[in-house]
C-alpha cells in the first residue's frame, strides 16, 4: 500500500512592515516608525512632506498641501507621495500606516 502524501500548511505571504504607523486612541494620537518628524501641524514621514490630519467620528482626514482625503476604516488612498491604509476607525479608536511612495 502506498502512503498518501500529506500536503504541507503553505505559509501566509506577510506584508513588508510600513514605514510609519499612527493610533488614535485615549484621546490622543501615537506615531511609530522611521524617521518621523512631529509638529503643531502634523507629521512628516520618512522624509516625505507635512502631513495634517484630523480625527472625525468614523474616519480620518488626511491633507498634504492643498489636496485632502478622508479615510474610512479598511480605506486607503495615495496623497502627497505616501500611501495612506486605514485599518480600524470608530468612536472610539483608528488605527493607520504610511508608506512613501517614491517614482519609478
Amino acid at each position: 500500500m502506498t502512503p498518501t502524501p500529506i500536503p504541507s500548511p503553505k505559509p501566509k505571504p506577510t506584508a513588508p512592515a510600513a514605514d510609519c504607523t499612527g493610533a488614535f486612541k485615549d484621546g490622543a494620537f501615537n506615531f511609530s516608525g522611521r524617521n518621523i518628524f512631529m509638529s503643531d501641524y502634523g507629521f512628516s514621514c520618512n522624509g516625505g512632506p507635512m502631513v495634517g490630519y484630523q480625527r472625525n467620528r468614523s474616519s480620518i482626514t488626511f491633507s498634504v498641501g492643498s489636496k485632502r482625503v478622508t479615510l474610512g476604516p479598511k480605506k486607503s488612498a495615495t496623497i502627497g507621495g505616501y500611501r495612506i491604509r486605514v485599518g480600524l476607525a470608530n468612536s472610539r479608536q483608528a488605527t493607520f500606516t504610511i508608506d512613501r511612495v517614491r517614482a519609478a
